[in-house]
């Protein structure tokens, strides 16, 4: 009798600490990325040749999604259990867009990544974003399979999950109503108020080396945005970078606005835009970082309607 009282006993006790463990368990979200159904051809896989929608649907809300479009099959197997900033998924790959009605898609060999974010300020469970096309931002490409990956890190835990990823395949064919569009390509802008030389006209400034870029910091300026953090030591200085530094003449109402270039050009414009008068004069500056093998665009300024191309001095 007493060794069935204790037997009663921690039968109690275990099912009270099973309860208590479910009661506790948070459920993991979920969610999948579709496509207009009417472009479905067969699972999961899409045929598009002119706008579409992309659709996210979620167990609970979600800000939005990180999407990576390539011609190449990824093994994305590879990526779980990494830290996203430390893949395709990190928010430093990420592409600066225009906010417009309809978006853009963009891929390259670098694999960029496309944020696609829900509309509602605390997320959404189901959102739908209009999508303009879809872009090469190397060269323009017709008739493609693209390989389309979604990342979303549903328990932010900052570790990629096998559930996490999202995959699709889209055929498509690019429209001819998408020459004339924009592609951003992502550089830091700032005001520089502390310079010891000051050039007469719009320059460029080419770093090539840690050691130029201390010897730029020293004859031109310290104020060097992002570069500082970047080059606080030589070792994190990449040898297969190319990094620039735009400058403007003096000023004390204007900004670089983020560059963008057109499909069928190889021009980096930078337009000019107007700001608050400040007391101080400073130079609008940008910093732009590209791999010197992907280096084959030409900076220019947009002056009222007229391209400049800037002196370029290298360091």
């Amino acid at each position: 009798m007493k060794k069935l009282r204790i037997f009663i006993t921690l039968c109690v006790i275990f099912s009270f600490y099973s309860c208590q463990s479910k009661k506790t368990t948070v459920e993991k979200n979920f969610y999948q990325i579709n496509l207009d159904e009417k472009y479905l051809i067969r699972d999961n896989e899409y045929y598009i040749n002119g706008k579409f929608n992309f659709t996210i649907k979620a167990g609970k809300p979600l800000d939005g999604v990180f999407v990576v479009i390539t011609p190449n099959k990824l093994e994305f197997e590879n990526f779980i259990g990494k830290n996203p900033d430390d893949t395709i998924f990190s928010v430093g790959n990420m592409l600066i867009k225009e906010k417009t009605t309809e978006t853009i898609l963009y891929y390259n060999t670098n694999l960029v990544n496309n944020y696609l974010s829900a509309s509602e300020e605390n997320g959404s469970t189901n959102f739908s974003i209009p999508i303009k096309g879809i872009l090469s931002m190397d060269s323009p490409e017709n008739n493609l399979k693209l390989f389309c990956y979604a990342f979303c890190d549903l328990n932010n835990n900052s570790k990629i999950e096998k559930d996490e990823i999202q995959n699709i395949i889209i055929n498509y064919s690019i429209s001819d109503n998408m020459n004339n569009e924009k592609i951003h390509i992502s550089t830091v802008g700032y005001k520089v108020k502390s310079l010891k030389n000051v050039e007469n006209d719009y320059t460029i400034y080419k770093i090539k080396s840690y050691e130029s870029f201390i010897k730029f910091k020293a004859n031109v300026t310290p104020d060097v945005s992002n570069f500082g953090l970047l080059f606080d030591k030589k070792a994190n200085f990449k040898n297969d970078v190319n990094y620039y530094v735009i400058h403007s003449t003096k000023t004390n109402n204007i900004f670089l606005s983020q560059p963008y270039k057109y499909i069928n050009s190889d021009l980096l414009i930078f337009d000019i835009e107007s700001n608050e008068n400040s007391d101080v004069e400073y130079v609008a500056a940008r910093n732009y970082m590209v791999k010197k093998n992907d280096d084959i665009l030409k900076i220019c300024i947009n002056l009222n309607g007229k391209l400049v191309f800037p002196n370029l001095i290298e360091y």
